[in-house]
């Protein structure tokens, strides 16, 4: 299941409490709805920046390489 999946289940019980008038646990799935998407925006995060570090090593790696299969730099 999707995160957004989750999220729009969530707010039709938070919909349906609030129709309700259960203020409190209304309250409650509203603030854990912003927890979950809270938490995503942090994974979603760490997971750019974890590919930018991959992403950083392969060039780095693939200029090397290059640099020496074109004599630029001479292999240790």
């Amino acid at each position: 299941m999707k995160i957004r999946d989750l999220v729009k289940r969530l707010e039709d019980i938070e919909t349906s409490l609030d129709k309700k008038e259960d203020k409190e646990n209304s309250n409650a799935v509203g603030e854990l709805i912003e927890d979950i998407i809270e938490f995503d925006i942090k994974a979603e995060r760490e997971i750019r920046r974890e590919i930018k570090k991959f992403i950083d090593k392969e060039i780095e790696h693939r200029v090397v390489e290059e640099a020496i299969h074109s004599g630029s730099i001479a292999q240790a």
